[in-house]
């Protein structure tokens, strides 16, 4: 592992020289699918070549105006705060919330400032318990050994996303 940019640089510049262990790549996929972060070779070019544009800096210029704005209302939220500890994890997933469903899909979960949305509350329910099911044990086994996901499957994961899908279902949201 280096902290050198230059190095840094080299390697990313250099992916196919620079593979991601199959582990990691294994993993990787099993938490979010096969996509940018776990892709290689000409996958990773293609996904790559598609996603770019959106990362432009005129794209990436006009979302400005909606950080800024959720940041403020971020700001103004923990100014009003009681007590000696702010949980910043806690807040900062519910500006990450407004800020992906205004800009990837014109959704206003609204979080900051209300968490009782129910699909705010639906997705935040479904990623607590696909990340709680990230012990080492089941890490693991997802891991070395893939197949036995399958005879070892987490019902409460299922159950969950099935309310959530429900959940998007119901309300009409364009998130999913």
């Amino acid at each position: 592992m280096t902290l050198d940019p230059v190095s840094i640089a080299h390697v990313l510049k250099n992916p196919d020289v620079y593979e991601k262990p199959w582990q990691s790549r294994r993993l990787i996929t099993h938490f979010i699918g096969c996509g940018l972060l776990s892709a290689e070779g000409p996958t990773h070019r293609r996904q790559r070549r598609v996603i770019t544009p959106a990362f432009s800096a005129h794209n990436m210029r006009a979302l400005v105006p909606l950080v800024f704005s959720k940041g403020q209302e971020l700001k103004d939220k923990w100014l009003e705060a009681t007590g000696p500890v702010l949980d910043v994890c806690h807040w900062m997933n519910r500006a990450t919330f407004d800020v992906v469903g205004l800009a990837d899909f014109g959704y206003d979960f609204n979080a900051i400032q209300n968490e009782s949305d129910e699909l705010f509350v639906a997705y935040r329910e479904m990623f607590e318990v696909a990340v709680s099911q990230a012990e080492i044990t089941r890490t693991l086994m997802t891991i070395y050994t893939p197949f036995l996901n399958t005879l070892f499957v987490s019902t409460t994961l299922i159950s969950t996303c099935a309310i959530t899908e429900h959940t998007n279902s119901r309300t009409k949201s364009p998130v999913l």
